[in-house]
């Protein structure tokens, strides 16, 4: 089930300074904090999105940070 977040203000700001990002939050939710991603794109990449183009969500640690990719896979070579 796909929901729409109002980003706080921290978000906001960096959202508003780049063309293109993601970020991988832990929101409010229903049920105490939800693992919520955050996506700001040009519509054509939304658009596959939506259709269900493939994604890879990785991660990895590292030391005290936390370190991840979103990989669309959007042609087919």
């Amino acid at each position: 089930m796909t929901r729409i977040n109002i980003l706080s203000a921290n978000n906001q700001s960096e959202f508003l300074a780049t063309p293109q990002l993601f970020r991988f939050k832990y929101a409010d939710g229903r049920n105490g904090h939800e693992p919520t991603l955050l996506i700001k794109c040009r519509t054509l990449l939304i658009k596959w999105i939506v259709l269900g183009v493939a994604m890879q969500l990785r991660f990895r640690p590292p030391g005290d940070e936390l370190l991840y990719g979103l990989k669309i896979l959007d042609d087919g070579a």
